[in-house]
């Protein structure tokens, strides 16, 4: 969980490390994360929020997924931003798939962000799609614990 200096819950933070044990949040051990974060009316849009994606000559000095940030819409109606992994030193970058769920007259809500280290957006895509199949029990789905797993990871 994470708080502001106020000690006000902002959000939550989930690492998936090659060794938790040694490698504490090190970039270079994580192999993918997720966030929820907090949002209201007052927050940055998500192009807001990441414009170095949508940057090309800020991204030149990087290597860079083979795709443009882009925008696009699950089968559930759920509208996300997908944004490229880009590497550029120490650590791979990560592919993330980025969405609002917000209340519409408040504009609160939380903005998620899931990554996969050097991930294959298709892919990332489907196990979007298989959460969301989940959360609402689609298909006989068993819950959040029979989740599509991306089997992209690639060094």
């Amino acid at each position: 969980m994470t708080t502001n200096p106020a000690g006000d819950l902002e959000g939550y933070n989930l690492y998936v490390q090659n060794n938790p044990a040694t490698c504490l949040q090190a970039l270079s051990c994580s192999e993918a994360y997720l966030t929820g974060r907090l949002i209201d009316a007052s927050s940055p849009t998500i192009q807001e929020q990441f414009r170095i994606f949508y940057t090309p000559e800020a991204l030149a000095g990087y290597r860079v997924a083979d795709h443009a940030a882009y925008d696009t819409t699950l089968r559930n109606g759920q509208k996300i931003t997908v944004l490229p992994w880009t590497h550029g030193g120490a650590s791979a970058g990560y592919e993330k798939p980025v969405w609002d769920e917000t209340e519409p007259t408040t504009g609160e809500g939380i903005r998620y962000i899931v990554a996969l280290k050097m991930g294959d957006d298709e892919n990332l895509k489907t196990m979007v799609e298989s959460a969301f199949a989940q959360r609402h029990g689609e298909n006989g789905a068993l819950g959040w614990n029979s989740l599509v797993e991306p089997v992209d990871i690639q060094p």
